[in-house]
């Protein structure tokens, strides 16, 4: 199911299967939704997208941010974005790894304090480097995305990669 199928019927029906008992139908309207990108973004789906982000079920939370993340891709507006930042504190590595990826394939677009603040906490909950680090990479790629940001989120970023370049450095050492 793509762009094509995105008649407001289809779109309708797939907000309400959001609210399915069954996990795996969720998910698969997730899925569905997302696939169908920029079509579906109204209001509505970004608003049941975003209830499915608060969801018991880990994989029900993680296909709600794809396809957030999806239907964002082009035109990410600030309810998807804050949505993703919102699950970079989820209890599930797999979800706040998929908002990482997301938000860093936003690039300059999710250039925010919010975002950056999520992402460098992001980083504190895995070991090793992490799509928290490549969507911080890809965010601050242009120096336009710098001057949006606070001088104190300025100076945690690069806090924070003076921090792993010392404890990189320390390790190469030894």
């Amino acid at each position: 199911m793509g762009e094509k199928a995105a008649t407001n019927d289809v779109i309708i029906g797939l907000i309400t299967t959001l609210g399915d008992e069954n996990w795996g139908i969720q998910c698969v309207a997730c899925e569905a939704l997302g696939k169908m990108g920029e079509k579906a973004a109204t209001n509505n789906v970004i608003n049941g997208l975003m209830t499915a982000l608060g969801n018991d079920i880990e994989h029900v939370r993680e296909n709600a941010c794809k396809a957030l993340g999806k239907i964002g891709e082009k035109a990410p507006t600030n309810d998807v974005i804050n949505g993703l930042v919102t699950v970079l504190w989820d209890k599930s590595m797999f979800v706040r790894e998929s908002a990482c990826q997301i938000l860093g394939k936003m690039g300059e677009k999710a250039a925010t304090d919010k975002v950056i603040n999520g992402l460098l906490n992001a980083r504190r909950r895995v070991t090793g480097y992490s799509n928290a680090d490549e969507a911080l990479e890809k965010i601050l790629l242009s120096f336009s995305a710098l001057t949006q940001l606070s001088s104190d989120t300025v100076s945690k970023l690069f806090e924070k990669y003076q921090q792993g370049y010392e404890h990189n450095r320390m390790e190469i050492s030894f």
